[in-house]
């Protein structure tokens, strides 16, 4: 049972990652396919032909993450016409009141969602970043207890643009299961 709750955790680490295919292969070296046709429930010699080609072409096309690194020399330009306090805080992966729409975009990455509002104040722009986990429910099937995963999201952070620039910004708690 002990190797049966490893392997989901296995498979909740692999889910949960942003980029699984790249730092999680080495990690879970061979266990890899198996925890793959376990989690879909396919016996190995269904697969088997297939494996080789499957694993090459997921290798093959990668996964893009975004880094502060990449983000900024994506938008080196306006990364130096930051001052020196901005750009310590957005090589932080941090905001404040007042930063520029592409400080943050190079702090934070890109936004889940931009949803645009006006009032007597004037026009305002809130990007809105998601968080998310996995969720397990167990139910009984046949006489033996399985496990499912389900992906959960939530908004865990937004950000308040005026004129191009943070008005306000607040982080949200993950919501309790």
């Amino acid at each position: 049972m002990q190797k049966q709750a490893s392997s989901y955790n296995n498979v909740w680490r692999i889910v949960s990652h942003p980029c699984p295919f790249q730092s999680k292969l080495r990690q879970v070296g061979g266990n890899f396919s198996a925890l793959l046709l376990h989690r879909l429930r396919l016996s190995y010699g269904s697969v088997k032909p297939f494996l080789p080609l499957l694993l090459t072409s997921l290798l093959l096309a990668g996964c893009a993450t975004s880094t502060v690194e990449t983000r900024r020399s994506e938008r080196a330009a306006s990364y130096a016409g930051l001052p020196p306090d901005a750009k310590v805080l957005v090589d932080e992966g941090r905001i404040k009141v007042g930063m520029p729409m592409d400080a943050v975009y190079i702090a934070w990455g890109a936004p889940a969602q931009v949803l645009q509002s006006e009032s007597d104040g004037g026009a305002a722009t809130v990007w809105l970043y998601e968080g998310g986990w996995m969720e397990e429910n167990r139910y009984w099937s046949r006489r033996r207890l399985e496990r499912d995963y389900q992906p959960r999201t939530y908004v865990r952070a937004q950000v308040v643009f005026v004129n191009g620039r943070v008005k306000e910004w607040h982080t949200l708690p993950q919501p309790v299961n």
